[in-house]
Formats: C-alpha cells, sequence, structure tokens
C-alpha cells in the first residue's frame, strides 16, 4: 500500500516538498488557494495528484 502525504500550501513554499513526496512514491494531496498554481505542482510531480483549492482566512 502507497503511503500518503497532505501538503497544505503546496502552491507557494512547500512546491518542491510536494514534488519530492510523489518522486519518492507517495500518494499526495495538495491544498492551495490558487487552482492555477495548485496544477502546476500536479502536473510537475512527475505522479498523479490530488489537488484541493480553499481558504481558511476569517475576516
Amino acid at each position: 500500500m502507497a503511503q500518503e502525504a497532505l501538503v497544505i500550501g503546496a502552491s507557494d513554499m512547500l512546491t518542491e516538498v510536494a514534488r519530492w513526496l510523489a518522486k519518492e512514491g507517495y500518494r499526495v494531496t495538495v491544498v492551495g488557494r490558487e487552482r492555477q498554481k495548485l496544477a502546476r505542482v500536479r502536473d510537475g510531480s512527475g505522479n498523479p495528484a490530488k489537488s484541493s483549492t480553499g481558504d481558511c482566512r476569517t475576516g
């Protein structure tokens, strides 16, 4: 069974972490605010990943 990883903020500072995890064989789910940036992270990972957009900021 593949290990799974959830990377929050993957569309910015953690992009390379998400890609590295995918290359290591993890099933990666990335979460961030910008759909286009997440698509670039997912497409450049070399391993299909799930992505979800959302914003938990208040105010």
